[in-house]
C-alpha cells in the first residue's frame, strides 16, 4: 500500500507538510497550493527546490493539482482570454510534473448546466440547448497537449461542473475519444449530488478501463436545501458504498500501482483519500477522523465485519491505529497545530 496525501491540506508550508508525512509514514505527495502559489505558478528555482526538498525527505510526486478549467463557461470559446489562460497554465503544470516526475495531472470542466439532454418534450423546453457540445472543443486542446507531452490528465467528477458524474465522465472521454491519456478522477462524495450512486451504478461505468483516480469522503446531500454536510466516514450516506467496489478486486478489475492520498482541509476532520490506478490486492484506506486514525476498511476473507459481529468473508474490517491524541479529547499534534492553511484566491490561469 502507498499511501500519500495533499501538502497543502496539511499547510501550504511544504516543510511542515513533509514533517507531517513523516509522522504518519505517508511516502506520496500530492500539490496542489505550495506557498502563496498554486502549481504552475513557481518559478524554475522555486520548483527546483520542491523537488530538492521531496527528494531529500524520500517522497514522490504522485500528481499535480490545480484548477485547470474550473470556472469557465459554455459563453467561453478555445482561443479566447479565458480558455487561453487556462492553457497556458496547463502547459506549465505539465512543464511542473516533467520535472518532479508527476505521472497525473488533474483538470476539471467548465461551470455545470443542469439539463444536458431531454426527452419527451424537454429537449425543446427544458434542455442547456448545445451546452455540451460546447464544452468538448474546451477540452480537446488539452487532450492533443497530453498526447503530445506524454502526461496523462484526470478530470475530476466535481460540483458544479459539467462533468459531476461518472456517467458525464466516460462520456466526454468517449465524445473526445481521449481514453489513452484521460481518465476519470471519481469522487463518490461529489457525484452524491446528481444522485449518482458509488455502485453499482457510478462503478460500473468507470471499471472497465476508464478509472485513474479515487477521491474518499463520506457526506450527506440536500440537494432540495442547497445544502451538503461533510460526515466522519461510516456516517453518511456513503457508509455501504464502498466495500463492493473493494470487493470487485478478486476479479481483477482493479489494477496495480494504487496511490492513496489524505486531505484534511482547514476546520474540518475528515478523509478525502485518493486511489490511482487501483491495485487489485487493495485492502485498506488510511483514514483521520474526530475518534482518531483508523485503517478503513480491511478487505480480507474470514475477517470481522465493521459492527465488531461474527465472521463475515469479504466484509469491512476497522484496524485501529496505535496514534493516540496529545490530550484527551484533542485532535493528533499536527494536524492541531496546522500552520499557513488559508488558499489563496485563484485566478483563473
Amino acid at each position: 500500500m502507498k499511501l500519500g496525501v495533499i501538502c497543502d491540506g496539511i499547510s501550504r508550508d511544504l516543510t511542515h507538510a513533509v514533517d507531517v508525512m513523516d509522522e504518519f509514514g505517508l511516502d506520496y505527495a500530492e500539490l496542489q497550493f505550495v506557498g502563496d502559489k498554486e502549481v504552475g505558478d513557481h518559478s524554475p528555482q522555486e520548483i527546483t527546490e520542491i523537488g530538492r526538498l521531496l527528494k531529500d525527505r524520500g517522497k514522490s510526486v504522485s500528481c499535480l493539482s490545480r484548477h485547470i478549467f474550473a470556472g469557465l463557461t459554455t459563453l467561453n470559446t478555445p482561443g479566447d482570454a479565458g480558455h487561453t489562460g487556462h492553457m497556458n497554465a496547463l502547459k506549465r503544470v505539465i512543464n511542473m510534473a516533467h520535472i518532479l516526475g508527476a505521472p497525473l495531472v488533474r483538470i476539471m470542466t467548465n461551470k455545470k448546466e443542469q439539463i444536458l439532454w431531454g426527452h419527451g418534450g424537454a429537449e425543446n423546453w427544458n434542455v442547456a440547448q448545445g451546452a455540451w457540445d460546447k464544452t468538448l472543443p474546451l477540452i480537446a486542446p488539452a487532450i492533443e497537449l497530453a498526447r503530445t507531452e506524454g502526461i496523462t490528465l484526470v478530470i475530476e467528477t466535481g460540483n458544479g461542473t459539467m462533468v459531476n458524474s461518472n456517467f458525464t465522465a466516460r462520456k466526454l472521454i468517449d465524445d473526445l475519444d481521449a481514453k489513452d491519456v484521460l481518465k476519470v478522477l471519481w469522487d463518490p462524495a461529489n457525484n452524491c449530488w446528481c444522485h449518482e450512486r458509488a455502485y453499482p451504478e457510478g462503478y460500473e461505468e468507470v471499471k472497465d478501463g476508464y478509472l485513474g483516480h479515487i477521491h474518499i469522503k463520506d457526506v450527506q446531500v440536500d440537494t432540495p436545501r442547497a445544502t451538503l454536510t461533510v460526515k466522519e466516514m461510516g456516517h453518511g450516506q456513503l457508509a455501504n458504498q464502498f466495500a463492493p467496489p473493494s470487493e470487485c478486486s478478486s476479479q481483477g478489475c482493479l489494477r496495480r500501482r494504487d496511490q492513496l492520498r489524505i486531505r484534511l482541509p482547514p476546520r474540518q476532520w475528515r478523509l478525502r483519500s485518493r486511489v490511482s490506478r487501483l491495485d487489485r490486492n487493495v485492502q485498506s484506506l488510511l483514514c483521520l477522523t474526530p475518534k482518531g486514525p483508523f485503517i478503513w476498511p480491511k478487505i480480507s476473507r474470514g475477517s470481522r465485519s465493521m459492527s465488531g459481529g461474527g465472521r463475515a468473508p469479504n466484509r469491512p474490517q476497522i484496524q485501529i491505529l496505535n496514534l493516540s491524541p496529545t490530550s484527551a479529547g484533542s485532535p493528533p499534534h499536527p494536524f492541531r497545530h496546522r500552520r499557513n492553511h488559508q488558499r489563496p484566491v485563484r485566478s483563473p490561469g
